[in-house]
């Protein structure tokens, strides 16, 4: 078993790293001056656009995650952690190559898709701590840890058929869900 007294933390280097980082001054001072101009732009793009929820998932989701991932590198690379910000990095291109994916074609449609997805996991989650529902019995362990109040409980129940109602309803319902009302 390793001690921490045997620890060889010189491995890390991690004053070179930070020492490094600082000949870098500009190329940070660059993205922090993208996550400001990305900040910016969201509220005011979301004006100027239709406040639809193509809108809201390619504004207040796709390009608020891509431009936190931005801000996720300046603060590693600040802090000389490079090798780290490569996670964060192609996390900024995978984020890149979604959002084109969904302008590229059938925008609509993806960004439904997408929707869909978000809200079935969301009630998937709200399941789990409805008594009685395949996902309860699933995740019984998380479920017995949670203390919950009757009111928290029922706006639980209550959202999580408000998010069936949703999905049984235009422009929802031909993602062939199977509906079923949950109660206490």
């Amino acid at each position: 078993m390793l001690h921490i007294d045997q620890a060889y933390k010189s491995l890390l280097d991690r004053g070179a790293s930070v020492e490094m980082a600082d000949k870098f001054d500009d190329a940070i001072e660059l993205l922090l001056e993208l996550v400001d101009y990305g900040t910016n732009l969201i509220p005011r793009a979301y004006i100027d656009s239709s406040r639809d929820l193509k809108a809201i998932c390619l504004l207040f989701v796709q390009l608020r995650q891509f431009v936190a991932h931005l801000d996720g590198i300046s603060t590693l690379l600040t802090n000389g952690a490079a090798d780290t910000a490569n996670l964060q990095l192609r996390s900024v291109l995978e984020m890149a190559h979604n959002i084109e994916w969904i302008l590229v074609s059938d925008t609509e449609e993806k960004i439904r898709h997408l929707y869909v997805a978000n809200l079935r996991r969301r009630r998937q989650w709200d399941r789990v701590v409805i008594p009685g529902t395949s996902e309860a019995a699933k995740h019984s362990s998380v479920a017995s840890r949670l203390s919950l109040t009757a009111k928290q409980r029922q706006e639980i129940v209550d959202e999580a058929n408000r998010i069936d109602t949703m999905l049984a309803s235009a422009p929802f319902e031909h993602h062939k869900l199977q509906v079923r009302e949950v109660s206490l």
